[in-house]
């Protein structure tokens, strides 16, 4: 019973308002969903080339798989829908750039977008890849840390300006409560985290965005964790369902994988 009675005084001393210790190294990566994160991550960036003149969509999508030795669909259902098939011709110069640079300018000139599922890169329309939402749990903990301390005793909620920074600074239009999509945030604060449902593409920024405040913050002395990496280029080390067991009553057991 013991680890159970830390978990609960734990969790009592973050609600109270106080610091947490040690809880990692380097800052937390947000729980997994469905997606392969980490694969995502380096997937994105290997390194393309991608020179067609007129070329039809399916001979490019052919050529990346070759490539990057993974398996590249059309999804020629939601094309159609958009009035162009797999065979739409596709002009681009773009020579030794990152699968991610290919995706978001190469495609742009065809209104058409990507995904990551069941180990297959979509090529898709912007219309469907904003259908694919996943859920995935970013730990906040030390966010919520700092606000405390530096509120102190001022009106507001612990997590509103980080919500409404992640709500109001990216892909704005896609959030519920923006009147746009259908994007969902929440905070929950016994768990000290946030729950997100958004695209892929969108999370990524998420999780730029949570990289660079920590760094931000670290650098003006904020207890802040450590990014993972001195860049988004950075390689990030990943922990893979790592159980932390508590070792002092304000450590609380964590999950977490990318």
């Amino acid at each position: 019973m013991k680890p159970y009675a830390n978990l609960l005084t734990a969790m009592a001393l973050a609600l109270m308002g106080t610091p947490p210790t040690s809880l990692w190294a380097e800052a937390p990566t947000p729980a997994a969903s469905d997606v392969d994160w980490s694969g995502l991550h380096q997937l994105l960036a290997e390194r393309v080339t991608v020179e067609v003149n007129d070329t039809p969509l399916e001979h490019v999508a052919a050529s990346l798989s070759r490539q990057l030795g993974v398996r590249v669909m059309i999804d020629e259902t939601a094309l159609d829908d958009l009035g162009i098939g797999a065979d739409e011709p596709l002009t681009t110069s773009m020579r030794e750039v990152t699968l991610r640079a290919f995706l978001e300018e190469g495609l742009a000139q065809l209104e058409l977008s990507w995904c990551f599922r069941n180990e297959l890169l979509v090529i898709t329309t912007e219309e469907e890849a904003e259908t694919k939402l996943v859920t995935r749990v970013y730990p906040i903990g030390d966010f919520l840390a700092v606000e405390r301390s530096l509120r102190a005793g001022r009106y507001g909620g612990p997590v509103d300006g980080l919500l409404d920074t992640i709500v109001s600074t990216i892909a704005a239009e896609t959030w519920a409560e923006n009147g746009g999509g259908e994007a969902e945030v929440r905070p929950l604060l016994a768990a000290q985290a946030l729950v997100i449902s958004q695209t892929q593409q969108v999370h990524l920024e998420i999780e730029q965005l949570l990289h660079d405040l920590r760094a931000v913050g670290r650098r003006q002395g904020l207890s802040l964790y450590a990014p993972s990496g001195d860049s988004a280029e950075a390689p990030r080390q990943v922990a893979r369902r790592t159980y932390l067991a508590p070792s002092a009553p304000a450590a609380m057991a964590r999950v977490y994988e990318e």
